[in-house]
This record gives structure tokens, C-alpha cells and sequence, in this order.
């Protein structure tokens, strides 16, 4: 296999990783619907190249669910 078809294979396996993940913390299993009678958790992060931020809540069972993530 040459190097380029390597690379092509690495960037197809890459892409898809990232697509698959962006579809898991975007899909409704994972984020939560705001509920404006609770109190909303923010936490932030960031760094020299990016930035990056949750909002979420506690649920019935006092476990933190992502309702946007930034």
C-alpha cells in the first residue's frame, strides 16, 4: 500500500471517528431538555488554540445531563 492510500485510509478512519462522536453528544439520548425551574450548571475550558463550554442540569437522579455543549 503506498503512502498515500495510507493517509487516505487514516483520514477516512479519523473523519468517521469524529462523525461518529459528534452524532453521540448531539443526539437526544445524550442532551437534555432545559427545565427552567432547576438551577443550570456552566463549565468552561480552554487553552491556547480553543475553547470549549457545557451547559447542563441535574436530573431526578442528582446526575449532571448536557443540555449544549459549545
Amino acid at each position: 500500500i503506498s503512502c498515500a492510500a495510507l493517509n487516505n485510509i487514516e483520514i477516512t478512519l479519523t473523519q468517521n471517528a469524529f462523525n461518529t462522536l459528534k452524532t453521540a453528544l448531539t443526539t437526544d439520548t445524550v442532551l437534555a431538555l432545559l427545565n427552567f425551574d432547576l438551577p443550570f450548571d456552566l463549565a468552561t475550558d480552554a487553552c491556547d488554540y480553543g475553547i470549549g463550554a457545557t451547559l447542563s442540569q441535574k436530573d431526578e437522579n442528582g446526575q449532571d445531563r448536557p443540555i449544549a455543549h459549545y
